[in-house]
């Protein structure tokens, strides 16, 4: 295996960094779409912080004093802070300033037909790149919310690579992005984009100098007693482009909670250089009861495919997908190129078929380079059946050793949003061989309760990669909630 690249410090949100979405009462017309933002903070120390809403426009709308424990998670739910002072309906950006580092995760809710998904606290970068970035495709449509993480104005160039006619394309939009700002780049809406029609590509989004902090949404229409579709994943800096990528999850037609139900991933691998590169794919099957037989423990491939010079391939791990993955397996996977110069990104698509009808449920992740890998993973929602979701936790050993893990939760009391840990689990301590993967499904610890929720931290004696998926076990108001993804947050 070649030596890994594209290595880059844990993702920690700096001081006086912009997350570049969160919405009150708003996504691209008024509507009942509510965000809610928990700040981790994942140094040794107590903190105290300071976050600020920016608006659309740019104006200082809040500022919030906020105090966090070591690992802590305070919350901070646009409705609660925004409907005392009568703000009206918008989309905003938060920037945060502390001398502690810090993670974010924000989810946005739907409510009105239960769409879902949640975005990480981005890397900001001169160069950003998405790996996804569609147009009215399966009913869906992109929007990549863009930050201005530096100290002056920057010029921004994003450019759109797709296909027309089976030849690549370049489409650029322009645009100048004040500091502390935000600007959304919707792909049913911007101009530049519209005489391509439907599309699919990927986007490069690029600074003249400050760095930029970018997360994106990709949403669909509801349907009938099914939930809006919703993927959110965070921007990759182009210096995170790698040779070894990790995708802490796979899964070929896995049966799902309910019956009639499949979930399958598909992995998408962009190539940003301009250079053709070959990429392989390794599956690793859980050791798991739940998965098939033939696939505990075993490797499974797709076979080397040249993805092109600016260009993307979609490897799909359903049944049929051109790779030797058996039904109901799943696990972890890793992406390989053929040398240290031959560097892609990639994101997958975590998707639940019902009854035959594909991306029913929906929610997405970007995979991480091998050298993201951390001894100590913070994680700051897991539920187990609270208001119908329950949280799978994925943790990876992508090393070349076993590793000893142990996950420790800890329960928010709803009312005060004081934390207390969770004592006496029996099923909290894992081995975890080279390339494997272990699951804790909160509704199978004996420790945890119904109805509970709060944070959790993994531990490891070797590097992990951690997943959580916020997955619908119950209907809310007659249907499901779109599940939501989040990567882990390394603890530096």
């Amino acid at each position: 295996m070649p030596e890994p690249t594209g290595t880059l410090p844990p993702p920690a949100l700096a001081p006086g960094q912009i997350l570049p979405f969160a919405a009150y009462g708003r996504w691209h017309a008024p509507a009942n779409v509510q965000s809610g933002i928990q700040l981790q903070n994942l140094s040794a120390l107590p903190t105290d912080l300071t976050a600020v809403l920016v608006d659309e426009d740019g104006a200082e709308v809040l500022t919030l004093d906020l105090f966090a424990d070591v690992l802590g998670a305070p919350n901070v739910y646009l409705p609660t802070v925004l409907d005392p002072i009568g703000a009206a309906p918008s989309l905003f950006g938060l920037r945060v300033s502390s001398d502690a580092a810090l993670g974010a995760i924000v989810r946005t809710d739907w409510f009105d037909d239960g769409g879902a998904g949640i975005a990480g606290s981005p890397l900001p970068s001169r160069r950003v790149l998405v790996p996804s970035f569609v147009r009215r495709t399966l009913g869906r449509s992109s929007m990549a919310a863009v930050a201005n993480a530096g100290t002056r104005d920057a010029e921004v160039v994003a450019t759109l690579h797709t296909t027309v006619d089976g030849a690549p394309v370049a489409t650029a939009t322009r645009f100048r992005l004040p500091v502390g700002t935000t600007r959304r780049i919707w792909a049913d809406f911007e101009a530049a984009f519209q005489p391509l029609g439907p599309f699919e590509g990927w986007l490069a989004v690029e600074s003249d100098g400050s760095p930029l902090a970018v997360q994106v949404w990709e949403v669909g229409e509801p349907a009938a007693l099914q939930p809006r579709t919703v993927a959110a994943f965070e921007g990759v800096p182009d210096a995170a482009a790698a040779n070894d990528l990790i995708v802490p999850l796979f899964r070929s037609a896995q049966r799902g909670v309910r019956a009639r139900e499949t979930l399958s991933t598909r992995i998408v691998v962009v190539n940003p250089s301009t250079s053709d590169v070959e990429v392989t794919i390794a599956f690793t099957g859980a050791f798991n009861d739940a998965a098939s037989p033939v696939c505990r423990g075993a490797t499974f491939h797709h076979p080397p495919t040249v993805v092109p010079a600016g260009g993307r391939r979609v490897f799909r791990q359903t049944p049929g997908g051109g790779h030797n993955v058996p039904t109901n397996c799943f696990g972890s996977a890793r992406i390989t190129t053929s040398g240290a110069d031959e560097r892609v990104v990639a994101m997958a698509y975590d998707a639940t078929t019902v009854d035959g009808a594909a991306d029913v449920l929906l929610s997405a992740f970007v995979a991480q380079g091998a050298g993201e890998a951390a001894g100590q993973v913070a994680m700051p929602l897991w539920r187990r059946n609270h208001v119908g979701l329950s949280t799978g936790i994925q943790v990876m050993n992508p090393g070349l050793d076993p590793v000893e893990v142990e996950i420790a939760f800890s329960v928010t009391d709803p009312r005060s949003g004081d934390s207390r840990a969770v004592t006496g689990c029996t099923v909290c301590q894992a081995t975890i061989e080279p390339d494997d993967s272990v699951n804790w499904w909160p509704p199978a610890v004996p420790a945890l309760r119904d109805g509970t929720f709060g944070g959790a931290v993994v531990t490891a004696d070797g590097p992990v990669v951690v997943l959580v998926n916020d997955y619908p076990t119950a209907d809310r108001g007659g249907r499901r909630t779109d599940p939501a993804t989040y990567l882990g947050l390394a603890v530096p």
